[in-house]
């Protein structure tokens, strides 16, 4: 099922297949419109309907239940790979009221999780 369009009351809806089509480089004209349409979408809404992946119905559900199950465990068992405990990688788990932003701490959990590429 395709969402719905995007209006200012609907999250966007970002269509990557153009990145499925050629190389991705800052030469491809369909990357670099995916890519400025990403960074509007994330800087205006913080989420977005990603279409045109090539993902099946079976391999979106998957980490769905993993993410599931992750949350489940118990919090001692999430604490041990908690950020606290290496805070200058920025990445591990955050339990709810952890993370702050603009001085307020945020009402959610998270497990950040991030590789970095050289550019």
């Amino acid at each position: 099922d395709v969402p719905p369009p995007t209006n200012e009351r609907t999250l966007p809806v970002l269509d990557m297949s153009g990145l499925l089509e050629g190389p991705v480089s800052r030469e491809n004209e369909k990357v670099m419109a995916f890519v400025g349409s990403l960074d509007d979408a994330a800087k205006k809404h913080g989420f977005f309907y990603l279409v045109g992946h090539g993902l099946s119905e079976g391999e979106l559900e998957e980490p769905h239940l993993l993410a599931r199950d992750l949350f489940r465990r118990p919090r001692e068992d999430l604490e041990g790979i908690g950020m606290a405990k290496q805070p200058e990688t920025f990445r591990g788990f955050q339990n709810l009221g952890d993370n702050v932003t603009l001085g307020k701490r945020d009402r959610h959990s998270a497990l950040d999780l991030w590789e970095e590429v050289e550019t």
